[in-house]
């Protein structure tokens, strides 16, 4: 289970979450993954993002990220 909290205050938003990386193993047993798992990405000064389950998986195996960031970018324009 991933927890994460934002929240926004007269300075900014705060991100947060946890670090560890869970996953089930051929049996259905809960293992721990990585204690140290990244879970926020920040897109641009004005946008960050928190994932977890299979959307970390796919945000760190694949180029999710920079094409959010592009999208985000042009859409700025």
């Amino acid at each position: 289970m991933s927890l994460t909290i934002n929240t926004t205050t007269p300075e900014g938003i705060v991100l947060a979450a946890d670090s560890r990386q869970s996953y089930r193993n051929s049996k259905g047993m809960a293992r721990i993954g990585s204690d140290n798992a990244s879970k926020l990405f920040q897109l641009n000064k004005r946008i960050g993002v928190a994932v977890t389950g299979l959307a970390e998986k796919k945000i760190l195996a694949g180029n999710t990220q920079s094409f959010l960031s592009r999208r985000i970018y042009e859409s700025q324009d």
